[in-house]
């Protein structure tokens, strides 16, 4: 269910796309998303991310879904929802990296050189708007959460 939200905010993120690079390379950032890429490729899911939240991060003019590889954890203590994507769009690699609470929804793209390209969020209650800040500590916080995750998994 948690899930099903997630996939309808995502939807919901087209107009709030704030569109350039936002945060400068980051080496550290770049091999932390490699590694959860790589747990991607390795177990990852089949899945889509919606076209107009691809629209929102500046990766796709139309509507239709981009297949994607992903994992997605909920945790149901804070009741947040974390999810790293690896997609292929025009015949580039592309991260997203994606967190969700029960009142903001955020989707990062992140460049192959750990920069934050893009930051999409959508405030419940319709509440949008376009974000400059690269909110770069949840950023952290939802790249260690998956980190933690797939240690558990690797174990």
């Amino acid at each position: 269910m948690r899930l099903a939200w997630v996939m309808i905010v995502t939807v919901l993120l087209a107009a709030t796309a704030a569109s350039g690079q936002i945060a400068p390379p980051d080496a550290k950032r770049a091999e932390r998303v490699a590694a959860l890429i790589q747990w991607v490729d390795k177990q990852g899911k089949d899945s889509a991310l919606d076209g107009l939240a691809a629209q929102a991060l500046g990766l796709e003019q139309g509507v239709e879904k981009i297949p994607a590889k992903r994992k997605a954890f909920q945790d149901d203590g804070i009741r947040i929802v974390y999810a790293v994507n690896r997609l292929q769009v025009d015949g580039k690699e592309v991260h997203v990296l994606f967190r969700v609470t029960t009142m903001v929804a955020t989707d990062w793209l992140i460049g192959q050189t750990g920069a934050v390209e893009t930051v999409a969020e959508l405030r419940r209650g319709g509440s949008m708007q376009q974000i400059k800040d690269p909110r770069l500590k949840l950023l952290e916080e939802t790249i260690a959460y998956l980190e933690t995750e797939m240690r558990k998994a690797n174990h």
